[in-house]
């Protein structure tokens, strides 16, 4: 834990990003959130994040996903991407899949940018029997909590 001294400038900084309001900032703000694990900071970097709502963050945020030196924040990378509102439909299955590997708090984070995108999105019924596949193929070997979630979201996909 940083001391409150240590994560002033960090929190300065983070404003600063703010302020300038340039889609730039990204990869610093990703540095700041990769290499820090102050709650403070991390929630500041990931409100900010958030807060961008240019559509080049939707391609942003998954290249970043995919970079394994993020494996560390991708929880909080789900979260930015679902609380953003910005449109993942093209990137469901990708998150389908984020869902089977991650842990509990990882894979209720997908559960949520899944289940809004069903919610404020078209969705093909060929895109969700596909993924209602993709779920029961693997359910009987996720962790309990998991298995719960996606018996739930497969509930979501077949719209029961």
């Amino acid at each position: 834990m940083s001391t409150n001294k240590s994560k002033e400038p960090i929190l300065k900084e983070i404003e600063e990003y703010r302020k300038s309001g340039d889609i730039k900032v990204v990869p610093a703000i990703l540095n700041i959130l990769r290499n820090n694990e102050d709650d403070q900071i991390s929630k500041a970097a990931t409100l900010l994040l958030s807060d961008i709502k240019d559509d080049k963050m939707i391609d942003m945020l998954i290249d970043a996903l995919h970079q394994p030196d993020n494996n560390n924040i991708r929880k909080q990378l789900i979260q930015v991407c679902w609380e953003s509102g910005l449109d993942y439909t093209d990137h469901l299955e990708y998150f389908v899949d984020l869902f089977l590997v991650l842990d509990y708090m990882g894979a209720l984070e997908a559960f949520s940018l899944i289940e809004n995108t069903l919610m404020d999105r078209d969705i093909t019924e060929n895109t969700k029997k596909n993924l209602v596949t993709k779920i029961r193929a693997v359910i009987l070997d996720l962790p309990e909590h998991n298995r719960n979630l996606g018996l739930e979201l497969i509930h979501l996909l077949e719209g029961r």
